[in-house]
Formats: C-alpha cells, structure tokens, sequence
C-alpha cells in the first residue's frame, strides 16, 4: 500500500498558499470537494432550440376566452360590441342551474405570437430532438446545481482565506516602501523609523502578525532594517 500522504490546502504553509496561482487554488478547491465526496461535474450544455419561421402574431380577448382573432380590428369590433352587452354568470343548486350574477366581461385586449401549424410539421423531428436533450439537460443541470451549491461552500473559505493572505501580502510591501521613507526622513536612525511605523500604522502591523504569527513577524520587522 502507499503511503504517500495527499498534501491537502490546510497542510500548506502560508507561503506556499501566498505561492499558489489562481489555477493551483482552484485544483486545490477541487481536491477539497474529492475529499468531502462532492461530484465534479461539468456544467451540461444547453442544448439549441430549432430555428423556426416567425410567429405571428394574434389578438385575444381576456386571458381565459377563446375570443382569438388574426388581426387586431377584428378584435377591436367584438370588444366594442361586447360593450353593449349583459353578460351572466351561472351557478348550480343541487341538479339546478341558476343565474348567479351579472358578469363583468374582461374586454382587454391582448397580444400574443404562435409558430404556425405547417412549421411544427416541417420541424416536428428536430422538435421532438430538441424536446429529449431538453429532458436531459434539466435533470443534469438540477443535479450540477446540487453539487456546485456543495462546492461553493468550499470554494468560498478557501478563496476567503487566499484573499484575505493576498491582501496582507501587499499591506507587508506597503510596509516596506513606506519604513524606507522614514528611515530616509529619521536621518537613518532604525529605531526613530520604526517608531514612526509603530505610530501611523500599528493597526496595520497587528493585522500582519495576527495572520503570519509571532515568529514570522519578528522576522518581517528584522527584514526592514537590512538594505
């Protein structure tokens, strides 16, 4: 059996995460998700509707009738009669029916487009094609949404984390210009430049030694010294 440890992204110093591109932090993602049994799964391709002619476009009365017209002055004549018109509503009573109410007939029209007949004929295989892919491509697609769910989950702390190491890495350079400054303004007095350092920017520092730790400050504060 090997015994060959795999080198996971907490193992890795800070550093080394400092050292990582942006391909190596996502394989390093991808490791993660290997290890919390999340599936990689390739986001399916949708999947290209058939062409077809135009639609054409048709004028309804209301949204629930079945008042359609192929142009909208045909429309308009119905609407204007319908105005001159008592229209009812019925209910049932046991095996009865009755007039319930006066009905308030909706006279809006609305605009609407279909492909035609002779175009879902001459398109019915690509269509019926088209329609399993579809089929095919939700169920992929709801099962890629579940595992991408799980892996933005680590994604996000690890990219937290390298982020958050990036941004102390260049408050670290800042540092480095700006005590060069000092120590050319302390007339080459180390310890009168870290003392302005200290003043200006303690809040600064503390964020660095709080994420590289005690030892690794020591050095970092050492290092500004030599030329």
């Amino acid at each position: 059996m090997d015994d060959t440890k795999v080198v996971r992204f907490p193992d890795l110093t800070v550093e080394e995460k400092l050292d990582l591109t942006d391909r190596g932090v996502e394989e390093f993602i991808d490791l993660e998700c290997a290890f919390e049994g999340i599936k990689l799964i390739p986001c399916p391709e949708v999947p290209i509707e058939p062409e077809m002619e135009e639609k054409e476009t048709y004028y309804q009365i209301g949204y629930i009738s079945d008042l359609e017209f192929k142009n909208m002055e045909d429309a308009e004549k119905v609407v204007k009669l319908l105005k001159t018109c008592q229209m009812i509503g019925t209910s049932y009573l046991g095996n009865y029916n009755y007039v319930s109410r006066i009905k308030q007939f909706d006279r809006q029209i609305n605009v609407h487009t279909a492909y035609s007949k002779e175009d879902i004929e001459k398109n019915r295989k690509a269509l019926e094609e088209y329609k399993r892919k579809k089929e095919s491509y939700d169920e992929l697609k709801k099962e890629y949404d579940k595992e991408l769910e799980s892996k933005i989950c680590i994604e996000d702390k690890i990219w937290d984390e390298v982020n958050h190491l990036r941004g102390i890495k260049q408050i670290q350079d800042d540092i480095v210009v700006t005590y060069q400054k000092y120590y050319v303004m302390a007339k080459e007095n180390p310890e009168i430049a870290m003392q302005f350092l200290e003043n200006a920017y303690s809040d600064k520092l503390d964020k660095i030694k709080g994420t590289i730790g005690e030892g690794k400050y020591k050095e970092f504060l050492a290092s500004l010294g030599e030329d």
